[in-house]
């Protein structure tokens, strides 16, 4: 429980319940994409716009986690390939057709 509340700094609500894992992953099923189409996925412990969130415990998003960072890392990530195909001086036309076809 320590490492979910340090120093004790829950809810009363947090501490009644047991703690139980599930699986992150629900699986390729429609039914998970039929369960989640049109959710707003706000629930207990998640802040809303105007609401000010408790970094301890509270699922929330800052100023550094936005669209520019996503785009930072995924961007470089799927044209690394691409670079090092060019840069290998075997045939620049079918080497990025071998890689269409591989992916």
């Amino acid at each position: 429980m320590e490492n979910l509340c340090p120093g004790m700094n829950c809810s009363a609500d947090v501490l009644a319940k047991p703690l139980s894992c599930i699986n992150g992953f629900p699986g390729l099923k429609s039914s998970a994409l039929v369960d989640n189409l049109g959710s707003q996925y706000v629930g207990q412990f998640y802040t809303t716009i105007n609401d000010k969130a408790n970094l301890n415990r509270d699922v929330f998003q800052d100023v550094k986690t936005s669209f520019w960072v996503l785009l930072a890392i995924y961007f470089p990530a799927v044209t690394g390939i691409f670079t090092g195909a060019n840069m290998s001086g075997l045939s620049p036309h079918f080497t990025s057709l071998y890689i269409y076809i591989n992916i």
